[in-house]
């Protein structure tokens, strides 16, 4: 008896980690644009991905594959970050609460393009200050 309550338990468990999948997957479909905006907006620079998958198992996180991040224009045309694919993991309380902070980002194969230009500037210094603008709350 006790055999057939955890036998029934784990499936109610997998089919709720299907369904929470297939609803994230939809979820991310729906919101393709918006999310690529933020990351958009956050960056400074345009973001191009392929695929947005969502990743429910171990810790759960949304998988970009064949990710480019554009340069400064001040610094050329070719992309300041490629990589084959890059896992974001959200912190898990605050996404409990309808916020999502960034604990872990992890490129799989990158080629960061790294350029100091003529006055000493490099050409990450657009990001780095946005970042900072953004933990103080000063405009950007």
């Amino acid at each position: 008896r006790l055999r057939w309550i955890a036998l029934g338990a784990a499936v109610l468990l997998l089919g709720g980690v299907a369904a929470a999948l297939v609803l994230a997957q939809r979820t991310i479909a729906a919101n393709r644009d918006r999310i690529l905006a933020a990351a958009e907006a956050g960056l400074g620079r345009r973001v191009q991905v392929e695929g947005i998958d969502v990743r429910l198992l171990g810790r759960p996180g949304v998988r970009l594959t064949q990710v480019a991040i554009a340069e400064d224009p001040a610094f050329g045309s070719e992309p300041f970050v490629q990589a084959r694919s890059a896992t974001v993991v959200p912190r898990l309380w605050p996404l409990l609460e309808g916020r999502i902070e960034i604990a872990r980002i992890e490129l799989d194969r990158p080629r960061v393009r790294l350029v100091r230009g003529a006055d000493g500037a490099f050409n990450y210094a657009g990001i780095a200050r946005r970042s900072e603008e953004a933990a103080t709350g000063a405009p950007a």
